[in-house]
């Protein structure tokens, strides 16, 4: 008999925040398929509406700093929360994003974010501000009329 083990990590959204770890054995018993299924909660966090709205906050991404053991999650209020994982606590939170941020990217003490506003701002996660950001639309070789200003991605 074979098997093959599928883990993966799924984030939800509401008023309370979710990350659920998902297990999935498959399995093949004399030809026959089988699949066995387990899930649990690993932890959860309640993210606080931004003073602006009454609605549960999206979250569009997270970036996962192992050096730290923090989680930042791109929000579609146009916050970044960084959150410690051992405690659940939000211990940081970047807010100079005009609109919904779509992605987030980071390495060591550095993040990059993308956003609906059009910028790609940079982040040195031992300040409170960003150290620098760039907007393509600005440059009219860049500009999308027809798409509009919004960053989907950066990496």
């Amino acid at each position: 008999m074979s098997q093959t083990w599928v883990m993966c990590r799924v984030w939800s959204s509401t008023r309370t925040s979710l990350l659920w770890e998902f297990r999935e054995r498959f399995g093949d018993i004399n030809g026959a398929k089988t699949a066995r299924r387990s899930r649990k909660k690993v932890w959860e966090i309640r993210i606080p509406n931004s003073y602006e709205s009454i609605e549960a906050v999206d979250v569009n991404s997270l970036w996962l700093n192992e050096e730290t053991d923090e989680v930042f999650l791109g929000c579609g209020d146009s916050r970044i929360l960084g959150i410690n994982l051992e405690g659940g606590q939000i211990m940081k939170t970047y807010s100079e994003h005009k609109d919904y941020i779509h992605c987030l990217s980071g390495l060591e003490n550095r993040l990059y974010s993308a956003s609906e506003d059009g910028s790609v701002k940079f982040w040195d996660l031992r300040q409170k501000k960003s150290t620098g950001s760039v907007e393509p639309y600005k440059n009219h070789e860049l500009f999308r009329p027809q798409m509009g200003k919004w960053l989907g991605t950066v990496s």
